[in-house]
């Protein structure tokens, strides 16, 4: 049943043993090998000001693009799944190789130029290690904050290549939060241990508790566009791998997506989706 489903009930929903254990490994260990994740991965504070000056660009591929990943992406069950929850007709909007990045390689210097609210640490990598994407931490926020004046017809799927614990930045998920619908960045939450009092812009208050993603190999979550989500940093000395999918039901596609937000009240992005 529909309405029993954790995506129509929390916002988010997992698929166990549907991706392939032995072919993410087998991508996360490519990715150990070929991209070695150190201090040495950054470039200096003279050479990042220096791009910076000169308004330098690096046009890296996507290592998604490199790497067969037909274990994701003509994964019969993976498909019928994302088919389920937003209908047979969407696009993808965004797909990349996230990297938790162990905190004890992160370079202080980064501090004085790197935006609170930006977590994105593509500026200061080398061009090799530009192909992934690499955080240390994010805070509670929503991925709709990429998609102005959008409908929530977007979500987001994550897929762990590595067994991910507590210490490995694994991501936490605020359930029932979506129903928040669009809301502007920083968000209003009040914590109290691992309860959360969310407050949106709507005035609809949301009491909820932090869910720990955790999983092993292969291991893939579904969550709305709108649900408040974020990751711890990685206190680990190994680099903590996933895929990151943001797809878009097209029009006239039908899914559970199309019931969850007809429990929203505001389901259009703002122009602005930052305070």
């Amino acid at each position: 049943m529909i309405n029993n489903s954790s995506f129509y009930k929390y916002g988010f929903e997992q698929l166990n043993d549907a991706i392939n254990f032995k072919a993410a490994k087998k991508f996360n260990n490519y990715l150990k090998k070929n991209f070695k994740v150190n201090s040495k991965i950054f470039i200096n504070e003279k050479t990042f000001l220096s791009h910076k000056k000169k308004n330098i660009k690096f046009n890296q591929k996507n290592i998604l693009d490199l790497y067969n990943t037909d274990f994701v992406f003509k994964n019969e069950l993976f498909n019928k799944k994302i088919e389920e929850i937003i209908g047979k007709k969407f696009e993808i909007q965004s797909k990349k190789v996230i990297c938790g990045l162990p905190k004890k390689f992160y370079p202080k210097w980064i501090d004085k130029y790197k935006a609170k609210d930006v977590p994105n640490l593509t500026p200061y990598l080398k061009p090799k290690f530009r192909t992934l994407r690499f955080f240390l931490g994010t805070d509670f926020h929503q991925d709709f904050i990429d998609h102005p004046n959008e409908k929530a017809n977007y979500i987001t799927v994550y897929i762990y290549l590595d067994k991910v614990t507590k210490k490995l930045s694994p991501l936490k998920i605020l359930p029932r939060t979506h129903l928040g619908g669009a809301d502007i960045y920083p968000h209003k939450i009040i914590k109290n241990k691992s309860n959360y009092i969310y407050k949106p812009i709507n005035k609809k208050i949301i009491k909820t508790k932090a869910k720990h993603i955790l999983g092993n190999a292969g291991t893939t979550w579904f969550w709305h566009t709108c649900l408040l989500h974020g990751t711890s940093h990685n206190t680990q000395s190994i680099p903590r791998y996933s895929i990151r999918l943001i797809l878009k039901k097209k029009k006239g596609a039908r899914g559970i997506i199309d019931l969850v937000n007809k429990k929203i009240p505001n389901i259009v992005a703002y122009n602005k989706m930052f305070r």
